[in-house]
């Protein structure tokens, strides 16, 4: 393998583990440690001209990938001379002048390969500031729902709070007045019993 395909497959490859990778649901930690590296990768002013010329180069093989794979005619329209054919069974189109032989097809199919190659380079190299910052903001708002679950409680259930710490004040006097109630009963009720006492005592000396 060129080192031309070399260089293209390890920055597919690369992309695809990137993206791959980001597009993993992991757990809210994990993913603000991605964001961390990322910003402090993208803050860099040598990864940002980097980017740009790699960008640069890939755009470049694209565009001429695509010139080649175009300027080579696979199926050239015959003037109607017709066709005649070769020994070693290849044709040559008397009509147009061409002899499509295996090379002229590899040609075509290696300049079709890498024309989808660094199309799916480039495509790769937009996708992933975009799922960048699309998980930027899933993590900002999962870090905010976290925040007024955990910390800072919303309105709503402070109002419940305050209404349960109420009722519960209210709960608490309610026990002691009837804690103060059931105690002056049971002195009324032991005053009682001791005068109905004493009034049988002193039926009980007059009966005698």
């Amino acid at each position: 393998m060129s080192l031309y395909m070399t260089f293209i497959f390890l920055s597919l490859i690369i992309e695809m583990s990137i993206i791959t990778i980001l597009v993993i649901p992991f757990p809210i930690i994990i993913r603000k440690q991605f964001i961390t590296v990322a910003d402090y990768v993208s803050s860099s002013l040598e990864f940002r001209v980097s980017i740009k010329c790699f960008g640069g180069l890939i755009l470049l093989l694209f565009l001429d990938a695509l010139n080649r794979s175009s300027s080579i005619n696979l199926h050239p329209e015959s003037t109607g001379l017709g066709n005649s054919g070769n020994g070693d069974g290849s044709q040559d189109n008397v009509g147009t002048n061409v002899l499509i032989t295996p090379e002229l097809i590899a040609t075509k199919f290696y300049n079709q390969r890498n024309f989808y190659l660094s199309g799916a380079i480039l495509f790769l190299l937009l996708a992933i500031p975009t799922v960048l910052n699309i998980l930027k903001k899933i993590v900002k708002y999962e870090t905010i729902v976290q925040t007024e679950i955990l910390g800072k409680k919303p309105s709503e259930l402070i109002s419940l709070e305050k209404k349960l710490d109420k009722k519960s004040i209210d709960y608490e006097t309610l026990v002691k007045q009837v804690k103060s109630l059931e105690k002056a009963y049971n002195e009324k009720a032991d005053t009682l019993n001791k005068v109905e006492m004493k009034e049988f005592e002193k039926e009980s000396k007059k009966t005698s």
